[in-house]
């Protein structure tokens, strides 16, 4: 008895090779978190026809799939705090001037602009500001002429009978008072950030705070040996 196959034998042109299932482990889809609003829109842009298209570097929209983003996170009460606010410029910033220095500096362009006479009318604002520590150096302008004044030292200063700039004295005195707090410079820092103060480089701090450490100690060094010397002339 003749036993037929079912189909066509191999070397038919309709013959169909069955392929086993490889044992291949296949590469697993990644999974990614959901972007909050901010990154959403940054990598999501939206058509003119309200389609919304994830591009490349090239601007060419790929078949990336975006789900839709979560709300931002909220920011501790501390952490808000520390974030720059740029909504009203740098006008809106804190600075720790010296009183009598910043009513000098006023009355000063006040009475230059009116011996000039460029404009009847001034209106003074902050044209130039360099930051030296804690303290700042301003000049002024006249927004409706073409008055601007120098450069004004907001701050006093140490004399040390010595060439060359000389130390702002609240500079040296915030180091001064540190020594005797448990508050490092790095604390200092965040603690002006969230009073909306410039706060001073690391770099800078750290260098005032090690010459101030060795004019303390050196200090410490010769009132101990005042004193041993007043001991022995007392016996």
């Amino acid at each position: 008895m003749c036993k037929h196959r079912r189909g066509f034998q191999q070397g038919h042109p309709y013959f169909k090779t069955t392929h086993a299932e490889t044992t291949e482990t296949r590469p697993s889809s990644v999974w990614m978190p959901r972007l909050d609003m901010d990154d959403f829109s940054r990598v999501v842009q939206e058509t003119t026809g309200g389609l919304l298209t994830v591009p490349d570097a090239d601007g060419i929209s790929g078949s990336s799939k975006i789900l839709r983003p979560r709300p931002n996170r909220r920011l501790p009460l501390t952490e808000s705090y520390l974030q720059p606010d740029e909504s009203q410029g740098p006008s809106s910033e804190m600075r720790l001037l010296n009183v009598g220095k910043n009513a000098q500096m006023w009355n000063e362009c006040y009475t230059e602009h009116a011996e000039q006479k460029m404009c009847t009318s001034p209106h003074f604002q902050v044209y130039r500001e360099q930051q030296v520590g804690l303290c700042w150096k301003e000049s002024l302008k006249c927004v409706n002429c073409e008055y601007h004044s120098r450069m004004y030292k907001l701050y006093s200063e140490i004399e040390t009978g010595r060439c060359g700039q000389r130390a702002a004295t609240m500079n040296v005195a915030l180091h001064i008072g540190l020594q005797d707090s448990t508050t490092a410079t790095t604390k200092f820092r965040h603690i002006l950030t969230a009073m909306d103060t410039p706060p001073p480089s690391h770099t800078g701090m750290q260098r005032t705070a090690n010459k101030v450490a060795a004019l303390t100690a050196q200090a410490t060094m010769d009132d101990l040996r005042m004193r041993r010397q007043r001991s022995k002339e007392d016996q």
